[in-house]
């Protein structure tokens, strides 16, 4: 076997291993998608899809501040900031404002500056998890869910 079938049938196993927990664990409550960009909220949703299906609950938010406004009304479960070029809101300063807001989820940051130092901070600041744009896929998307799902149940009170 050759190593490009080696690295593609490993690839398509974590996929579907992903996959696989996702549907069992499913989603809590809604999910976020914090865009300026509507290509790239329509393919995070689509990421979702595929991991949950259609009853995963999908909401939009164009900037922090309409993320913010429907916080209290439908708290979700999970917000995946997707971090824009440098002229608009930084990752920073919007789960400052989220966290300022009454939002205490998980919160995952999709961003085009990924680097290690910066994957760093960005958890450092109350990031779950970070993902690079270019590799924002239903698998890695799903392991930023899991990643999420399990830094929740780590926070919360146990009741032994």
């Amino acid at each position: 076997m050759t190593d490009f079938f080696r690295s593609s049938s490993s690839h398509l196993a974590k996929r579907s291993d992903v996959a696989n927990a996702c549907k069992k664990h499913g989603l809590q409550g809604a999910v976020v998608i914090v865009s300026e960009s509507e290509a790239g909220a329509e393919r995070l949703t689509a990421n979702l899809r595929i991991l949950f299906g259609y009853r995963a609950a999908v909401r939009w938010a164009r900037r922090t501040d309409d993320a913010i406004d429907t916080l209290n009304d439908h708290p979700p479960a999970l917000v995946i900031l997707c971090e824009a070029p440098p002229e608009s809101a930084d990752a920073f300063s919007s789960m400052g404002a989220l966290r300022s807001a009454g939002y205490c989820g998980p919160i995952v940051v999709v961003t085009r500056d990924a680097s290690r130092n910066r994957r760093q901070k960005l958890k450092a600041a109350g990031a779950a998890d970070v993902i690079h744009s270019d590799d924002a896929d239903s698998s890695r998307v799903g392991e930023a869910v899991e990643i999420a799902r399990l830094s929740t149940v780590a926070l919360e009170p146990r009741t032994d």
